[in-house]
């Protein structure tokens, strides 16, 4: 057992046998105190521990991303000392199973289990939209990233995001990113990794130079097609004074993307391109502006907001009847075992519920509509859910909704439960659906689904709103996800700000 401390004072007990191995240090799990348990220690080999790094640490643990995305960036929170002297940095234990990595290949491990491999094997349409839903995730947590402009990744690669079975992911080795105030570069960047850099990175020199947040955009691009698709955006053979080009940093200055421009460029195609055709329109434009329109004029790369809406898009029709198995181009694949919509569905309620508190103090319309009168007794709410009201003073119930997709019957379900433990579901046509979600003029981001009436009226049937500190908002983006899954229409009444 190794004893350090952090900078407040608070002793660390670690456990010596790492959790994880890298070049520049050791990960070890911290066993006392017991309220620390959820966070790991990264140990710095001795030649890393370096001044200029614990400067760099301590502001980064000063100035962390919007509280909102503590989840999925897994940020330096204190510096840990061994006698007085630097070793490293405490930080959340990063959820996820296994590396995104293998979820970008055309072919999923064996050694992936039954679960992994039915849910994300490319053998059925349905596992795409399970990939959308990491796509999101991913795209969430760069927009909260990047929105107080201090932070490029710089080495964004699926190696260092943490993915879960349920698509919740985290982004690690946070530690080597470019850090900027007040537009000027205060700490560089430490490493890249060409394969997912911008053209840009040969005249650019990360280790001295501001690195436009724009660089990140080219790398989620690169991230976000190899786990739609399963392969990099530029793998292709060039023809004439192209077919040099061998690696895939030459490829990409060369802008030998299959799709674009310059695709007259190229003699060989590999087969898994053509699923890109089968791609929602607003997503296949995006990959257009990364990696064609946008290889040279950086500030035309959609952002990672913009990536955020595209993929909360609903899938083609034609999708789900036509897809092609990418695999087709490779081996044929051991078949993998085959889960109905239904059990895709289950996924979003396995999560906690999305919780709303209510003030009962003489609340008239709160939220929108719902009248909880009087404060006194047994109130009745909307949809005949029961909740209990107190005499005096302020009470915060909890009340529970959750949605789910009966496919055979094409209902939409929802499902609530009040605090009496009451628990109620109610059901209605798909085609008889419609949703808006975004940000109202409370400025709270709110999903709102509605069943459509006589009379081209429309009546409220559920609403979950997103909290403040956005905790609960990958359930709600999952809810959004689900809609369009069944081409249920979802407005934007306004902009998501993320």
């Amino acid at each position: 057992m190794w004893v350090c401390q952090l900078s407040s004072g608070t002793v660390l007990h670690l456990d010596e046998n790492p959790l994880g191995r890298g070049g520049e240090g050791h990960v070890h799990a911290v066993l006392q105190p017991a309220e620390l348990r959820h966070c790991v220690v990264k140990r710095y080999h001795p030649a890393e521990r370096k001044a200029y790094r614990a400067t760099k640490l301590r502001y980064m643990a000063e100035n962390p991303p919007l509280p909102s995305a503590a989840a999925a960036i897994v940020w330096v929170q204190d510096l840990v000392y061994e006698a007085a002297n630097f070793v490293g940095f405490l930080m959340p234990r990063a959820e996820g199973a296994y590396d995104l990595s293998v979820l970008c290949a055309l072919k999923l491990s064996a050694l992936l289990d039954e679960d992994w491999q039915a849910r994300y094997g490319r053998e059925q349409a349905q596992n795409l939209a399970a990939r959308f839903i990491i796509g999101q995730n991913l795209a969430q947590a760069l927009c909260h990233l990047h929105q107080r402009g201090q932070y490029v990744v710089v080495d964004l690669k699926p190696e260092n995001i943490r993915v879960a079975l349920n698509g919740q992911l985290s982004l690690i080795d946070m530690d080597s990113v470019a850090v900027m105030a007040e537009g000027k570069l205060k700490f560089a960047a430490e490493k890249l990794t060409t394969e997912y850099s911008p053209p840009e990175r040969t005249h650019i020199d990360y280790r001295k130079e501001l690195i436009p947040e724009t660089w990140d955009r080219f790398s989620l691009a690169v991230i976000l097609y190899k786990l739609l698709l399963g392969l990099h955006p530029f793998t292709a053979t060039g023809r004439d004074e192209w077919a040099a080009c061998d690696n895939y940093a030459q490829k990409i200055e060369a802008g030998l993307f299959p799709h674009g421009s310059r695709a007259k460029r190229l003699a060989v195609v590999p087969k898994p391109h053509e699923n890109f055709a089968a791609l929602p329109a607003q997503v296949q434009a995006l990959f257009l502006r990364s990696f064609d329109e946008g290889l040279e004029q950086p500030e035309k790369r959609p952002s990672a907001l913009e990536w955020l809406h595209a993929l909360q898009s609903p899938l083609p029709p034609q999708l789900t009847r036509h897809y092609q198995n990418p695999l087709e181009a490779t081996s044929t694949p051991s078949p993998a075992r085959r889960v109905g919509p239904s059990q895709v569905e289950k996924a979003v309620l396995s999560r906690d519920f999305n919780y709303w508190p209510f003030l009962l103090l003489n609340v008239v319309n709160l939220f929108n509509g719902f009248e909880i009168l009087p404060p006194l007794g047994i109130t009745g709410l909307a949809l005949g859910t029961i909740v209990l009201g107190v005499g005096v003073g302020i009470y915060s119930i909890k009340y529970a909704q959750a949605l789910d997709v009966d496919p055979k019957a094409k209902k939409l379900l929802v499902h609530y439960q009040n605090i009496l433990g009451r628990k109620i579901r109610r059901s209605c046509k798909l085609e008889k659906i419609e949703a808006t979600f975004g940000e109202e003029h409370n400025r709270r981001k709110i999903l709102r689904i509605y069943q459509k009436v006589m009379w081209d009226n429309r009546k409220e049937i559920a609403h979950f709103i997103v909290y403040p500190d956005g905790r609960n908002e990958r359930v709600v983006l999952e809810m959004v996800a689900l809609l369009n899954r069944y081409q249920v229409p979802v407005k934007a009444p306004n902009a998501v700000t993320v």
